[in-house]
């Protein structure tokens, strides 16, 4: 039984590589509306910023997530490190400063 299932795994593991092209080797944001968030607040000594959408609207703890410039230029990303249904905070590590009030910020695959 075991050698059927890993002779399963190793066709499956062939038939799909999971190496990606060397086409498509950057990560894909994420332009549904739905999954963009503005900052609320930002906490500079704690490296925090907080967002007004939450777990609702798909901003799940250890999510990647961008932050853009009001001419779409991006800043800087992090990582969701806590979130509830209406908010969510991320952790960036370094460059807060650039982090400004009402600014777009987009959940990256």
């Amino acid at each position: 039984m075991l050698k059927r299932l890993f002779l399963l795994f190793l066709v499956v593991a062939f038939a799909f590589p999971f190496t990606a092209s060397a086409e498509n080797n950057y990560p894909e944001i994420i332009t549904d509306a739905s999954l963009t968030a503005m900052v609320k607040k930002v906490y500079s000594h704690k490296r925090i910023v907080w967002l007004d959408k939450g777990k609702e609207a798909g901003f799940i703890m250890g999510a990647k997530v961008c932050f853009f410039s009001s001419s779409d230029e991006l800043i800087i990303c992090g990582n969701v490190v806590q979130t509830k249904p209406s908010n969510s905070w991320v952790r960036v590590k370094t460059s807060i400063r650039k982090i400004k009030k009402g600014m777009k910020a987009a959940l990256i695959e």
